[in-house]
């Protein structure tokens, strides 16, 4: 399936006076394909368009070719866009690009078979000298969805157990082609054992919301950090992301976590994630 890929928004933390800069890497290559399928490659180049959500519009960035097996690397500090802005990059065969357009031009997919393996490019965050990144991408069929629902958990948070000097991050990332669905929805966060205390909290179509977990746990008046805590939203969909850093080691981390569906196989796994809905979701 073809695929979006974001440029995560940079972090910065105004007390510390310190800033984690975000860059997406992008290839020319079909990375997907079946073994018996190398032959089918396009070996041609390629046409990468980026796209800032201005307003209620997709405005153009940039244009660039691309050879095969050429990489395309996009800081966000070296464009024009502010630290939280919206910018999304797509393929296309031919150079056909609108300037600006209410609707997300559809991607072009590289893919030659049915491999399952999605379209991806190397997603990163940097912090004085050190790289973190994880393989990501956001599918087409996902941006067209107007309403729908999330539910993840903070499991893979970084725990502060001698330093005061690490800080985590959850990210929750929501595109949609069309630049005009901009909505606040509302998270609710909770402790699954005690879910009648949940926390609210706000979040956006087409934004990313970046969330400091330092301040749920202060929000929830916990003093166990550890414990996990869930997040949900009745009307978005979101893929969320973990940015866990050391501002001490100069050490980072960039993690993901998939759909509890995602992890299940068989016909009756279903009838799984049903007993995980009535046990652990808020109705």
């Amino acid at each position: 399936m073809p695929s979006y890929f974001p440029l995560l928004p940079s972090i910065c933390l105004h007390s510390l006076n310190k800033e984690i800069k975000s860059s997406t890497t992008l290839l020319n290559n079909t990375n997907n394909l079946k073994e018996f399928n190398q032959s089918r490659k396009n070996l041609k180049s390629i046409y990468i368009g980026t796209y800032k959500l201005s307003g209620l519009i997709w405005e153009l960035i940039s244009i660039k070719k691309c050879k095969y097996g050429e990489f395309f690397d996009i800081t966000r500090n070296a464009i024009n866009v502010k630290s939280n802005q919206m910018v999304v990059s797509l393929f296309k065969i031919q150079d056909e690009f609108p300037t600006s357009s209410r609707i997300l031009p559809k991607p072009d997919s590289l893919r030659v078979d049915s491999s399952p393996v999605a379209e991806r490019v190397s997603l990163n965050y940097h912090f004085e000298g050190t790289t973190t990144s994880y393989l990501g991408e956001y599918p087409y069929e996902m941006a067209n969805i107007d309403k729908g629902s999330f539910w993840s958990f903070d499991a893979l948070k970084e725990i502060p157990i001698t330093s005061k000097s690490v800080k985590s991050f959850l990210i929750l990332m929501n595109i949609n082609r069309d630049a005009e669905k901009q909505s606040e929805v509302n998270l609710d966060i909770y402790n699954p054992h005690q879910k009648d205390e949940s926390l609210h909290w706000k979040a956006r179509q087409n934004s990313f919301t970046v969330i400091n977990l330092e301040e749920i746990n202060k929000a929830l008046n916990s003093e166990k950090i550890h414990k996990t805590f869930f997040i949900q939203c009745k009307s978005c969909n979101f893929i969320p992301m973990f940015l866990s850093v050391d501002f001490n080691n100069k050490q980072l981390s960039l993690e993901h976590t998939h759909p509890p569906h995602s992890l299940l196989w068989g016909r009756d796994r279903l009838k799984v994630i049903k007993l995980l809905k009535d046990r652990w979701i808020i109705k």
